[in-house]
């Protein structure tokens, strides 16, 4: 008899649908009602108090097709999308049961396998985009400080920057086709979210011009955009940093000038 696995009480069993081949199954999610924020990191990725990383455990995979998403909308798929699992993931697929508590590898072949149905179903630009953003907070190794560093600072690894570089032309494509919000997130924020992965990639002229985005968008002073504003902020002083260090003082000044111009109309 197989020996149960306790669970961590931030963790929990569900009892999952597959909207592809209709087979129920039980995994283990996290109980995010259990978990507590500590603050924001740079590219968006909470980070948790008492360094519990939940990240493993947020794709869920049907055992019996092969279809997987992250598990917050898992079940989201149209009849076309439902066809193309049916006809190219599941006859290739071995069945295979994943344990309530999982290793790296399992984790990791969980996120391989939400790729692969992301393409064979066409997700949209924003859900692509979200996805690899989502595989890069995977692939962190230690959580980054809140105040964004300068890149030779920050220390992310060369996975988490490919799939930084998978994420931005999909989110860029998705701020000026798509409608708001993207994956709960307003236009200033994605915005910031663009320029702040531009800059992970040292492109630093299009995190100039994501900056200037969001300095031109009108709800930037609003209250409920303060904490992000606040990153906004963070990222144009470390990119000025960077822009003397390069000897482009004069960008710097004019991003420094809309960042007053932003506050006094507040």
């Amino acid at each position: 008899m197989k020996e149960q696995q306790t669970l961590p009480v931030w963790l929990f069993q569900k009892e999952m649908n597959c909207p592809a081949c209709g087979r129920q199954f039980m995994d283990s999610y996290p109980r995010y009602s259990r978990l507590r924020i500590d603050y924001v990191e740079p590219d968006l990725r909470p980070c948790y108090v008492s360094g519990i990383n939940p990240f493993s455990y947020d794709v869920t995979v049907c055992f019996n097709c092969g279809y997987a998403m992250l598990t917050d909308c898992f079940t989201e798929m149209n009849e076309w999308q439902r066809e193309r699992v049916r006809k190219t993931i599941m006859p290739k697929f071995h069945s295979r049961h994943y344990p309530m508590i999982l290793t790296e590898e399992q984790a990791e072949e969980k996120y391989k396998l939400a790729h692969l149905s992301a393409q064979v179903m066409g997700l949209k630009d924003s859900e692509m985009g979200y996805l690899m953003l989502r595989t890069a907070w995977f692939y962190k190794t230690q959580p980054e400080p809140k105040e964004i560093q300068c890149n030779q600072e920050a220390g992310l690894n060369e996975t988490v920057l490919k799939y930084y570089q998978n994420a931005l032309p999909l989110l860029e494509k998705a701020y000026v086709t798509e409608k708001f919000p993207i994956r709960g997130m307003n236009e200033l924020t994605l915005a910031y979210l663009i320029g702040v992965l531009h800059y992970r990639l040292q492109n630093y002229e299009e995190t100039n011009k994501w900056l200037k985005v969001c300095y031109a968008n009108r709800e930037i002073t609003k209250k409920e955009n303060s904490r992000i504003f606040e990153k906004i902020s963070a990222l144009r002083k470390v990119w000025k940093n960077d822009a003397v260090a390069r000897q482009t003082q004069a960008e710097a000044e004019e991003l420094e000038h809309l960042e007053a111009e932003a506050l006094s109309e507040k």
